[in-house]
């Protein structure tokens, strides 16, 4: 299949050390674009991602969370532990925009994957590094995970119903956030490099995502010494009411984040006069007195069903939505038009969400590939080796 973007990456190569989760979904979404992204896997099995369950072919050997994070690359096995398989990695290097590294800071570093090891190959080139913790500080060395993250910075207390445990997000959203920053800090290095007539080593890294993360919350307690707490029914620190609201049937979420919006729900629900009382009229008003106000919305939107109120509510130009579930929300056609597929040897058809960046150019959708499936044609095309050097380092397991 066919998608569209209008902005056009052909000519940028990468090579990825990723694994796992926030790095491949970092290089699919340059991938995506029109980079080479040439995915660098040990000959050992490669990313563990091709075996998680629970959708796995029958060796083991590719998963569909594999496939969901490794569309449109290329797979090339090198044992990047052994003299020969540097000399490989140096060639490749000599003919590459950048490197992406995915690992622990000094396995990284062991592997001579940053900038020092490789400017002799390439002076230009830009390696990026998505680490747990950064590459310096007390914690460099450690492995960071997105669960952990979540759990250490703070977003999970912020998550959840107050009276139970702290919750995590529903999906990994601080290995997904990060692997955003991660293409983000690629294109940032190479228009540097590109100025500056040199490249170098440019870092992410899940706890300092999951910082940025916080935002404006996490300025309040810096700054004004706010103290976070959880919410009941998801509700907004600051904006009331912008919450969850149970219908007689479902719930819904109403978003009142402007002041022009509180006018308008008054009148949706038959409470017109809620709009200059004292106590609902203003944000502050309404922040003082949140749980009033909740309550009075409660009782009033447990008289219908969510789909009457959302109609209704969109009548009067007021922001909600319905609460879906996955399949509710991928059965909407503003969903799955979104989608990308392609056949697959051993899960036939694939569907997976889009593209990030949506224009008007088709490009067509590749799966993501078995182990070492371009071996020998990157290491030819891009590295310069011939059929008997490739296969020379096939015997002796470098490749």
């Amino acid at each position: 299949m066919t998608t569209s973007s209008s902005v056009d990456l052909s000519g940028l190569r990468i090579l990825a050390v990723t694994q796992y989760g926030a790095g491949p979904y970092a290089m699919q979404h340059l991938a995506d674009l029109g980079a080479d992204v040439i995915k660098i896997e040990s000959p050992d099995g490669g990313d563990y991602a091709r075996s998680l369950p629970p959708y796995t072919n029958e060796d083991g050997s590719d998963s569909l969370f594999f496939q969901a994070l490794n569309r449109g690359v290329r797979s090339v096995t090198l044992d990047l532990g052994c003299a020969e398989g540097q000399r490989v990695l140096h060639a490749l290097a000599s003919r590459t925009d950048a490197v992406f590294v995915n690992l622990r800071a000094d396995v990284g570093k062991r592997l001579g994957l940053d900038y020092d090891a490789l400017r002799e190959a390439n002076p230009r080139i830009v390696s990026c590094w998505l680490t747990g913790y950064g590459r310096r500080g007390s914690r460099s060395d450690a492995a960071g995970f997105d669960y952990m993250v979540q759990a250490e910075s703070g977003i999970m207390s912020l998550s959840g119903d107050p009276d139970r445990l702290p919750a995590k997000a529903g999906v990994s959203i601080i290995d997904f956030a990060t692997g955003i920053a991660g293409a983000f800090a690629v294109a940032a290095g190479l228009l540097t490099a590109h100025r500056r007539g040199t490249g170098g080593d440019v870092d992410v890294s899940l706890q300092d995502t999951a910082a940025s993360l916080l935002n404006y919350v996490a300025t309040w307690h810096l700054t004004g010494g706010y103290v976070p707490e959880r919410l009941a029914s998801s509700a907004h620190p600051s904006l009331v009411p912008s919450q969850l609201f149970t219908c007689s049937d479902a719930p819904i979420v109403v978003m009142v984040n402007k002041e022009k919006f509180w006018p308008r729900l008054s009148a949706a629900v038959g409470h017109p006069e809620w709009e200059d009382q004292p106590d609902r009229a203003t944000f502050d008003d309404r922040l003082a007195h949140r749980e009033q106000v909740q309550r009075d919305l409660e009782a009033v939107f447990r008289t219908d069903t969510a789909q009457n109120w959302l109609a209704r509510l969109a009548e009067f130009g007021v922001p909600s939505g319905p609460v879906r579930t996955v399949a509710e929300a991928f059965a909407d056609p503003e969903y799955l038009h979104r989608t990308v597929s392609y056949e697959h040897p051993d899960f036939g058809v694939v569907r997976s969400p889009g593209f990030l960046v949506n224009a008007e150019e088709e490009r067509a959708v590749t799966p993501a590939p078995p182990l070492g499936a371009q071996t020998e044609e990157v290491l030819s095309s891009v590295a310069g080796f011939s059929a008997d050097e490739i296969e020379l380092l096939r015997r002796q397991k470098v490749v």
